[in-house]
Parts: C-alpha cells; sequence; structure tokens
C-alpha cells in the first residue's frame, strides 16, 4: 500500500533499547510442573530498555504478556515476571523474554531451556512421629525420579542447582531438603525407590499434634 509506515512506539528500538538485546537474565526457576502456572522469574543484572510499554514472555510457541515487570529493589534489578503454560512432562522449551515478540534476550548460564516435569506422587512419608524440638530426618518417597526423567542429560551443574531447589514444607515453616536419594522403606523387602529427605523444623507453636506436609521441587509448585 502506498504512504509511510507506522512503526508502534511501544516496539520501536531507542539507542538503550538496541544496547538491551545484548543484556543476559537469569531465570527462575528453570523448571515447572507440566500442568502450567509456575511463576517464572527472569533478572537482567545488565542494561535493560528505558520507556518499554510492552512485554512478551515466551515458552516454546507460547506468547504471552507477562504477569508484571519493574525494578526490583531487593535484588538489584529488572525483573520480568511471567507464567509458565501447560506442557509435556520430561520434554523442556525455549523462553525467553521479547521487546516485539519476534526477536528475544539471550539467556544466561543455559537458563533459556524451561524443564517439564511430571507431578510428583509422595507414596509415602517416613517416619509419621518426630520430636516436638525438629531434627527429625523425615523421608518422602517418591513413585517415581521425577527430576531424573525431566532433566534428563542436563549439564551437571544445572542438575545440581536443581536439587537445591527442592524443598519441604511443614504447616508454614519451609525448610531445605537433602536432595533426592534412592531409600528403602524400613518395612519393605523391595528395591530402593526415589524419595527427598528434609530435617523437620521445631514444632511452631511448641504443642504436641498434626502438622501438613508438602513437597516442592522448584521452590513454587506445592
Amino acid at each position: 500500500t502506498g504512504g509511510d509506515s507506522v512503526f508502534p512506539a511501544s516496539a520501536r528500538y531507542g539507542a538503550d533499547s538496541q544496547q538491551s538485546y545484548e543484556s543476559v537474565y537469569e531465570m527462575h526457576p528453570f523448571l515447572g510442573s507440566a500442568r502450567g502456572g509456575t511463576e517464572v522469574r527472569f533478572v537482567f543484572h545488565d542494561v535493560f530498555p528505558g520507556g518499554i510499554s510492552l512485554i512478551y514472555c515466551r515458552f516454546g510457541g507460547h506468547l504471552a504478556e507477562p504477569l508484571s515487570w519493574g525494578y526490583k529493589k531487593w535484588v538489584g534489578a529488572m525483573e520480568v515476571m511471567c507464567l509458565a503454560p501447560p506442557g509435556v512432562a520430561n520434554t523442556h522449551v525455549k523462553a525467553g523474554i521479547s521487546l516485539n515478540g519476534v526477536e528475544f534476550f539471550p539467556g544466561g548460564k543455559g537458563s533459556q531451556l524451561f524443564y517439564y516435569y511430571k507431578e510428583p506422587v509422595v507414596t509415602a512419608v517416613m517416619p509419621q512421629t518426630g520430636d516436638i524440638r525438629g531434627g527429625t530426618r523425615v523421608s518422602f518417597f517418591l513413585s517415581e525420579d521425577v527430576l531424573g526423567n525431566a532433566l534428563g542429560s542436563i549439564p551437571k551443574e544445572k542438575f545440581t542447582e536443581a536439587l537445591y531447589a527442592v524443598q519441604c514444607m511443614f504447616d508454614k515453616t519451609i525448610v531445605p531438603s537433602e536432595g533426592v536419594h534412592l531409600c528403602t522403606p524400613a518395612q519393605s523387602a523391595g528395591s530402593p525407590v526415589p524419595c527427598v529427605v528434609c530435617i523437620s523444623p521445631p514444632a511452631e507453636q511448641r504443642e504436641v499434634g498434626q502438622v501438613q506436609v508438602k513437597l516442592a521441587l522448584n521452590t513454587i509448585n506445592w
């Protein structure tokens, strides 16, 4: 058609936004449930363009606007929060941030890949009682090696990072895990099964009673 083309201001490249494509982000977490719904933070520690009114999140072929974005004082960097869509368990997709839906920022430390895992099924929690002062070594037995199946041949350093993200919750108290191990239930003569081990915290009210326990493989999805 005749006439001048109009380039939307929200996608216009200024001097600083051209430099922004040299920025590198870190993505946290880099894995989530295949059901979707994982809140993923893209943290930029380098130059980020000013005057931008529209940002896109990409997970594979899925493109959407972020939940929120802005400068976060507590991390001292620009942060974009995106919601991961549902995916296929034990697969991974390319993830990233774009100002125009076409060109994407390069990821750092291999963080441009987002891995989907199958929701873990906890078959048993042992022991089922512990000291009110805490310190009990509690094992969460899983139906399968969820992380191993999801991450496959991921580099060793990234797998180690994933293990650090595994956490347990006792009521509202979150504690780090000792990672994923192979454990044999005390009353079973079968083969060892994957398990997550956590040390129980002191009871919140210092009273005898039950607490609800939960497991998260990525610090987000409980």
